[in-house]
């Protein structure tokens, strides 16, 4: 019996329809026609979900398939410089919605290009990458050019033109080369051309490609395409995704092994280091080489990460593969960049480093622009073109519907990391002066503002303790901060705002001043309210106070 036959048979004994079987697998119902009519062959990945999904091995489902027709897959023109990632894991709705944008009927004047947008490090590459594996039955030619440079891009247009065998003329300019390329994809038809790391989309506006033959698929790290490309942002992988990137990389689970596999401990551990990598691919696939070439445990991995960060970031591991960069290499070439195109946006990117990660209210970045080594001026235009350097880097993400910006932890890490102790310490300073600048005092007060700025203040907080700050902006941070947990009834974080504040000011003032004795009478009544009835836990905190505040 004939593969199609199998395949067909096992289809029909689930009570399965085509469609069905293809929702399934995430193919389209033409895919799984054309794999029972024996017209295509399916790829490797959708031959081991095949196998699993009907509980039948490989070399049964497919045990009449010679090893050439198993890799004959690819189109007849081929240039792809890598090879599949044998660790992808997850994105499946990603690939499903390139290979659905890229082949929707579409008007000629809208260009059949699509630029898969996102920070440096969260997989763009390996997606446009497995999407041209994966999906290279649909094409009959698959071209690969790293664009991230006009010049870069040139020189593989020159490759690409000898790998076409398009006739060579040196004395001819980048033009003619240009043109004779265009004309071939003119010629021709179901072509993928894939441009990787684009920087300056004004390329492929020179390129002027005949999108009608065929489609392009383009990896940035810009936030912004214009009318040259639609769109899709990518993100952090889930903490699930990550866990099962992170165990097959370092080969604790197989590749075709699920996450129930390893114990529920193992589980743990994997979702608390995709947490704190941010949902990041490449610091994963870091965080996995570190762990196969040190043969350390995850418990170790997780320790070494939180005590010596600055360390396990540069480590990359000893088998780089296509991408030998660390996750702290790899940022700190977009910090540079960013630094040359834009002074005063690093300068941003500095202060949103110290500050919660999430929901940045835009306001607060005015308030900290005082405070800048290169400062603005207030006004929104000149915010506007720092955000326009930032996002040409995905470096934040800014939300206009509640004027907030995002910044990935990763970055914030790095960020920090990069920096010399002084420099640090003087940006600490600067985000509790920024957020002291904001967060309102108790007469001009509503609790929409104070919840806006809360998860700031505890990123504050956190900084005070750590680098042991004291100067009056942090004690009338903290003052606030206790007052507003004081009349929201949560009282046990009213007292640690407080009491942290008290600490500072008996160093900054002294036992006797009357900014000390004010917070004392505060934390005196504050113990009152939330001890009445235990004696026992009152009189110690009383006894450090003074008589007469």
């Amino acid at each position: 019996m004939s593969f199609g036959k199998r395949l067909r048979e096992a289809r029909q004994k689930r009570h399965l329809s085509q469609a069905a079987l293809a929702k399934v697998l995430g193919v389209s119902l033409q895919s799984v026609g054309r794999w029972e009519r024996e017209e295509t062959v399916p790829q490797a990945h959708y031959r081991i979900q095949l196998s699993h999904f009907f509980g039948l091995t490989p070399d049964i489902l497919f045990a009449d398939l010679t090893p050439s027709a198993l890799s004959s897959a690819s189109p007849a023109l081929w240039s792809v410089p890598s090879p599949r990632n044998p660790y992808f894991t997850g994105r499946e709705e990603v690939l499903q919605s390139i290979h659905q944008i890229l082949h929707q009927p579409c008007p000629d004047a809208i260009p059949q290009a699509l630029a898969i947008s996102g920070l440096a490090g969260v997989g763009k590459t390996q997606v446009a990458l497995e999407y041209a594996y994966r999906f290279s039955s649909t094409y009959k030619a698959i071209f690969w050019l790293q664009a991230e440079t006009y010049d870069i891009l040139v020189s593989d247009l020159a490759r690409l033109s000898q790998f076409l065998q398009i006739p060579q003329f040196p004395d001819r300019d980048d033009r003619y080369l240009l043109k004779r390329i265009k004309h071939w994809l003119g010629q021709h038809t179901q072509w993928l051309l894939v441009l990787d790391n684009l920087a300056d989309f004004s390329l492929l506006m020179q390129l002027d490609l005949p999108s009608a033959n065929g489609t392009v698929l383009v990896t940035t790290r810009s936030q912004f395409t214009g009318k040259l490309a639609h769109r899709l942002d990518l993100q952090e992988m889930p903490e699930e995704e990550g866990s099962l990137l992170l165990l097959h990389r370092a080969k604790v689970l197989a590749v075709d092994q699920p996450l129930d596999a390893v114990s529920a401990e193992t589980q743990r551990l994997t979702r608390e280091i995709s947490h704190v990598l941010g949902g990041l691919p490449l610091a994963l696939d870091q965080a996995g080489a570190y762990i196969e070439e040190s043969g350390c445990s995850l418990a170790d991995y997780l320790q070494r990460y939180k005590q010596q960060r600055r360390y396990v970031l540069k480590q990359r591991g000893v088998l780089g593969g296509d991408h030998p960069n660390s996750m702290m290499e790899t940022l700190k070439l977009s910090f540079e960049q960013l630094e040359h195109r834009s002074p005063a946006a690093a300068e941003v990117l500095r202060l949103c480093a110290f500050l919660h990660p999430d929901d940045i209210p835009e306001e607060l970045i005015h308030a900290g622009l005082p405070y800048l080594g290169k400062p603005l001026d207030d006004n929104g235009y000149q915010l506007d073109q720092a955000f326009i350097a930032l996002r040409s880097l995905s470096l934040v993400a800014r939300q206009p519907e509640t004027h907030s910006l995002r910044i990935h932890s990763l970055v914030q890490a790095v960020l920090r990391e990069s920096m010399e102790p002084s420099v640090t310490r003087l940006w600490m300073e600067r985000a509790v002066r920024t957020v002291n600048a904001v967060f309102p005092d108790e007469e001009n007060a509503h609790w929409p503002q104070y919840d806006r700025y809360i998860p700031h203040v505890r990123a504050c907080q956190h900084l005070i303790e750590e680098a042991g700050l004291s100067f009056p902006e942090a004690v009338l941070l903290l003052q606030k901060a206790g007052s507003y947990m004081l009349k929201r009834g949560r009282a046990e974080e009213a007292k640690h705002f407080l009491s942290q504040a008290l600490a500072i000011q008996q160093t900054l003032y002294g036992p006797d001043s009357p900014e000390y004795a004010k917070t004392c009478k505060r934390l005196a009544t504050l113990s009152g309210q939330v001890y009445t009835g235990f004696n026992r836990r009152v009189r110690p905190t009383l006894r450090c106070l003074p008589r007469n505040p």
